[in-house]
């Protein structure tokens, strides 16, 4: 749950306003004064509570652009929303304040859905040590591509790497890794809005040098909203060098925060038809959950050359080809059967090893398309 303050005009209308918020179960309003605060208290407020969120009724349009302005100019971590009697009430030009997107009385549903904007527009930009794999069909590896890529940054490069299991239904890591840790993704995203490391301790795992946070298997009634894997984002964020989300097929509003906020969606594919049919459909639905196109790249798994052309793949996907690792089954079902990464000394080994080495390598500071262009020269030495 977010934090906030609630600012109304009067104990009447504040009532009303945070009948609305806890219907919401994502607010905790932490102080909710007697009518608009002046500059000293408000900021006392600010100073005391360090809320997420501040919301604002515009009842009195005067005094609640005081209060805006207040809060813009003492608060680097507050975000504004406004409650207005009609729309049309003049802003304040801020970069964190989204101001007069819910009319009075408000319902619950257009709270969720202005702070859900609010935190996107203004806490939601893309997490620089995050990259996620996506399948473009079941059965595509792209858990195998995930775990070895994730397992190869960590052991062999020293970089601190959680492992994340994002497919509550299906995942397959611990199965892979054949582990039934104390901990799941399951309790994680329960507790994700009051995780501290005591918790975060019982609930993730090490294995191979890297830490994972795998899945048991069992649905969440109901599903995991964005701000529950918001909130574990923001846990684990500064905690890891890199974070690598492995993926279910189909984004669901859940699983959007982490493709919305990956530095890169990796798009795993095969050389069958019906797997690149399948990529080609899973990009138009990544672009449409508002992922930039830079940010989408398509790896081929089980490459053998003999089989549909990489400038053919890239014709019927509509995107250029990243990345390409040879198809070994033997040593993915000796890995498997083994419960750990891909022997490192095989051809498939080697090949999760140069990628790691450009994902472990890169500056985050450097923009996508450098680390992209380290990705197709690396297909040029592969062959």
């Amino acid at each position: 749950m977010f934090s906030a303050i609630l600012i109304s005009s009067n104990v009447g209308r504040g009532l009303v306003i945070r009948a609305a918020i806890n219907e919401t179960n994502l607010l905790t309003v932490l102080k909710s004064p007697d009518g608009y605060p002046d500059t000293y208290d408000l900021v006392r407020l600010l100073s005391k509570n360090e809320p997420e969120i501040v919301l604002i009724d515009c009842d009195r349009q005067d005094l609640a652009a005081e209060c805006a302005n207040v809060v813009a100019l003492n608060s680097s971590s507050s975000v504004v929303i406004g409650i207005s009697q009609a729309h049309g009430v003049s802003t304040v030009s801020t970069d964190r304040i989204v101001f007069d997107t819910i009319s009075y009385p408000p319902e619950a549903r257009s709270i969720a859905e202005s702070l859900k904007k609010a935190i996107h527009a203004v806490k939601g930009g893309v997490v620089e040590n995050l990259i996620s794999f996506m399948p473009a069909k079941a059965g595509c590896g792209s858990s195998t591509v995930a775990l070895n890529s994730a397992a190869a940054v960590a052991g062999q490069f020293g970089r601190k790497t959680l492992l994340l299991d994002t497919d509550l239904r299906s995942g397959v890591l611990s199965i892979m890794l054949n582990t039934v840790p104390e901990g799941w993704i399951q309790s994680a995203l329960r507790l994700a809005a009051d995780m501290d490391p005591l918790t975060w301790s019982a609930c993730v795992s090490t294995t191979n040098k890297m830490d994972v946070l795998l899945s048991c298997r069992a649905p969440m009634d109901p599903l995991p909203g964005w701000e529950l894997f918001y909130a574990l984002l923001r846990f684990v964020r500064p905690r890891y060098d890199l974070i690598v989300a492995d993926l279910p097929e189909l984004v669901n509003p859940g699983t959007s925060e982490i493709v919305r906020r990956s530095r890169q969606v990796f798009l795993v594919c095969t050389q069958e038809m019906l797997s690149l049919k399948m990529a080609e459909l899973r990009r138009k639905e990544l672009l449409a959950w508002g992922v930039a196109e830079q940010r989408i790249s398509l790896i081929v798994n089980r490459w053998h050359k003999r089989e549909t052309s990489i400038h053919e793949i890239e014709q019927i996907v509509g995107q250029p080809i990243a990345a390409k690792f040879p198809n070994d089954y033997m040593s993915v079902r000796a890995a498997t059967i083994e419960g750990r990464p891909v022997a490192s000394n095989t051809a498939l080994g080697k090949s999760f090893k140069e990628f790691a080495g450009v994902l472990a390598g890169k500056d985050r500071a450097e923009d996508a398309q450098g680390w992209i262009s380290d990705l197709r020269t690396l297909i040029s030495i592969s062959g």
